[in-house]
């Protein structure tokens, strides 16, 4: 599932379906949308679980959360946080520091 979620609430989403077996990087994989061959009630749970996770780790922003779904049984395999601000930092002397919440994910150009 790739979704974007607002304060831990999933505001738009879509679920595609991994065309190679498991194990397959999904930057690397080829994929279907929609999802064709996942029943009904995996996708009710997929979106249930989804909305568990993003409301846990309140998050804001776009991620995606990969499942392996084989029958009814679904597993969580990862949930990837992706960052959509850019934040500039000082950097002298070779030192820099800053302010992370927990989950949070933060990209960042050293000036």
């Amino acid at each position: 599932m790739d979704a974007v979620a607002q304060n831990g609430e999933i505001i738009a989403y879509a679920i595609s379906e991994h065309i190679e077996y498991a194990g397959v990087h999904s930057g690397d994989a080829t994929m279907v949308f929609p999802a064709q061959n996942i029943y009904f009630s995996t996708i009710r749970r997929i979106k249930k679980i989804s909305r568990r996770i993003a409301k846990e780790l309140n998050i804001s922003g776009p991620f995606n959360i990969q499942y392996l779904a084989k029958g009814s049984d679904i597993k969580v395999i990862e949930c990837n946080l992706m960052e959509c601000d850019e934040q500039e930092i000082d950097c002298e002397n070779g030192e820099f520091s800053f302010k992370m919440k927990p989950h949070e994910v933060k990209t960042f150009r050293l000036v």
